[in-house]
């Protein structure tokens, strides 16, 4: 009997032991195919295990992928910026320094120039030349000459911030004539803004983008 019984036990066991070996190939058999699922959702597979993967690996690429596009969102806006300010800042050059230019030439006192004829007047002029010419060449230049260390960034975007904090400057000492002609301050506010905003704005996504890694020609 005692034999029998140990006979049976061995018997039991091994079986047990096949059922094991036989559970556990088809158990690593369904973690493959659930990871195969995932992977085909990255890819755009339809399957219906995807369907129903709201977290996880497929969450996690999918986000990546929002990351990634706004990542890459960042270049329209800098490049139009650069040319928005870079076209403007040659316009008003143009101007300022051919309306400069004539006030050198006039044979004449011009309108509101008291000093004309004096060294104080061709001085102030001649600066004005200069300054002009010399915020046109900053903001032509290239950013990624501009943005590639903070040596560099930190002055370029103090110059780049002076005209829009004289045109707030402006603005503010314009305040009190909202009440009476308020539609008219408010465009001629707004338009100041607009102008003066797209330089240090373009420097600062160029910043951005150099600092994420990105190459960049221009902006």
């Amino acid at each position: 009997m005692d034999a029998g019984r140990f006979y049976l036990s061995g018997q039991r066991l091994n079986a047990s032991g096949a059922s094991l070996c036989y559970e556990a190939p088809q158990t690593v058999t369904a973690i493959f195919r659930s990871i195969k699922s995932l992977q085909a959702t990255q890819d755009g597979g339809s399957s219906s295990a995807s369907r129903f993967t709201s977290f996880g690996p497929a969450c996690l690429i999918s986000w990546l992928g929002i990351l990634r596009h706004m990542q890459l969102s960042l270049k329209p806006p800098a490049i139009a910026c650069k040319l928005f300010a870079s076209v403007e800042a040659i316009g008003v050059a143009w101007f300022m320094i051919r309306s400069d230019i004539d006030m050198l030439r006039a044979t004449t006192s011009p309108r509101d120039a008291e000093d004309w004829g004096t060294p104080a007047y061709y001085h102030r002029l001649y600066s004005s030349i200069a300054i002009v010419s010399l915020l046109a060449i900053l903001v032509v230049i290239p950013n990624r000459w501009l943005v590639f260390s903070r040596t560099v960034f930190g002055p370029s975007l103090i110059i780049a911030l002076l005209p829009l904090c004289l045109s707030l400057f402006l603005i503010c000492n314009e305040f009190h004539v909202f009440s009476e002609k308020f539609f008219e301050t408010l465009e001629g506010s707004v338009v100041m803004i607009l102008l003066s905003a797209p330089w240090p704005l373009s420097l600062i996504l160029s910043r951005v983008r150099l600092r994420r890694g990105e190459t960049f020609t221009y902006a």
